[in-house]
């Protein structure tokens, strides 16, 4: 693979958000929910690969944790899914007005809803399959703590 300068990056990345943009609303749709069920399915692998190896000490879990949450960003990238952080990128074709703004924000605002929508989906079938009641509810517990810890970030910290 060639090297690319930075001009040639920039150029590229307003290539790929122009073809976001015009993508149609069906395709949007359907892959912004596919890259919220990938990331939620990795979410939910992360707690139950983690939620009980407090002996292994905190850098190991954080490790473990990391990889397997991975995991769902490469689905996500291989898929060639629609997920709403990667397409605020699309912003760049904004300043180079090659997009318009009032497209950008279509897109951002469908492929949040879908994203929602899909994690929404595994987090019904995770609450409703019962896998966070086991082991006396750890998992849900363990899943609990991490949602309380990240609501408790200073907004330098977040």
């Amino acid at each position: 693979m060639a090297y690319k300068g930075p001009y040639q990056v920039a150029k590229d990345l307003v290539d790929v958000g122009i073809k976001k943009a015009h993508l149609s609303f069906s395709d949007m749709i359907i892959l912004s929910i596919l890259a919220g069920i990938y990331l939620a399915i990795a979410g939910a692998a992360m707690i139950m690969v983690t939620f009980d190896t407090g002996a292994l000490g905190e850098s190991l879990i954080r490790f473990v944790a990391g990889s397997v949450f991975s995991l769902g960003l490469m689905l996500v990238i291989l898929g060639g899914t629609e997920l709403f952080t990667g397409n605020t990128l699309m912003s760049v074709c904004c300043f180079t007005r090659s997009l318009r703004v009032k497209m950008m924000l279509k897109n951002w605002t469908i492929v949040y809803l879908g994203n929602f929508v899909g994690s929404l989906a595994i987090a019904l079938l995770v609450f409703y399959s019962g896998v966070w009641l086991i082991n006396d509810s750890a998992p849900g517990t363990f899943a609990l703590e991490i949602a309380v810890a990240k609501t408790q970030l200073s907004f330098i910290d977040a």
